[in-house]
């Protein structure tokens, strides 16, 4: 007891500093964006509400009344700690079928149900009171592995959100992707749109008349060709990659895989590709 009381009066005497010393900072919080799309029965009083439960914020919301026909709910956002798992609740009524938006900031991932899905379709069957819970969570670029050298992840509808993975860092980590995040296809098949999303000093990122041209990461060299009405993103390992020649570097041999984006229709619906294909 006595050293107790000894000790709790050096603490006293030193004043207050190395109790604030021991007050954490308040966590860092990224905003998530919610929206919806729903497809209405005809007159009724159909609505819909997006709300991520534990997290603060203001919830999508749309209440139609009207023809049978889709509509869009106002545009939501919450503030979420990276890392740490949420629930997304989503409300419907009368409601035939209906799609869920969700975005964050660049250099963030959305991942729904532990998957990175911006995006969520699904049949409501006009119930009256349908309620619907799915887990969320953001995380920061770089913290999770985006796939190996070479792997994309699926075109998305509505915004255009699309990536192809830089592989791995040599600590393990991911090592980031390319990324593409557009609103109209003009834009899409754009290479000057295209940007590498990860800042690491053991990637080098070249760029050519102010676009990406090549990023050259631990597991290989990403080689982006651009032919105006179309471009293609080849992958080598690093055995193939020669001296820097013009300010890129040269290749050798057939490439790993590849990518080639052209020709592509997207609706809220639907996506179609004119031409995508792997080289192997």
């Amino acid at each position: 007891m006595k050293r107790f009381i000894m000790a709790l009066v050096l603490a006293m005497a030193g004043g207050w500093q190395g109790v604030r010393g021991q007050v954490l900072d308040s966590p860092v919080t990224v905003p998530l964006f919610v929206e919806g799309k729903l497809y209405a029965a005809d007159w009724e009083s159909a609505w819909m509400s997006i709300e991520v439960l534990g997290a603060t914020g203001t919830y999508a919301v749309a209440t139609p009344w009207g023809p049978e026909a889709w509509h869009e709910t106002s545009r939501g956002s919450f503030n979420l700690r990276p890392g740490k798992d949420y629930q997304v609740q989503v409300g419907l009524q009368y409601v035939g079928e209906f799609y869920m938006h969700l975005d964050t900031l660049p250099g963030y991932r959305v991942f729904l149900e532990d998957a990175e899905e911006p995006y969520y379709y699904d049949n409501a069957m006009y119930d009256e009171n349908d309620w619907r819970m799915m887990k969320v969570r953001i995380e920061a670029v770089g913290e999770e592995s985006r796939g190996h050298l070479g792997e994309t992840g699926s075109l998305r509808p509505s915004r255009i959100v699309w990536h192809v993975s830089m592989g791995k860092l040599r600590s393990g980590r991911g090592a980031g992707a390319i990324e593409l995040r557009e609103e109209t296809v003009s834009d899409a098949v754009n290479a000057g749109k295209l940007y590498y999303d990860t800042n690491s000093a053991e990637v080098e990122v070249i760029y050519s008349s102010g676009q990406l041209r090549q990023v050259w990461a631990a597991d290989g060299l990403a080689d982006i060709i651009d032919q105006t009405t179309y471009y293609e993103i080849k992958f080598y390992r690093n055995n193939q990659v020669g001296s820097l020649s013009g300010g890129v570097y040269l290749l050798s041999g057939s490439a790993l895989n590849g990518t080639k984006l052209r020709g592509v229709f997207v609706d809220f619906i639907q996506i179609r590709f004119a031409s995508k294909y792997i080289i192997i």
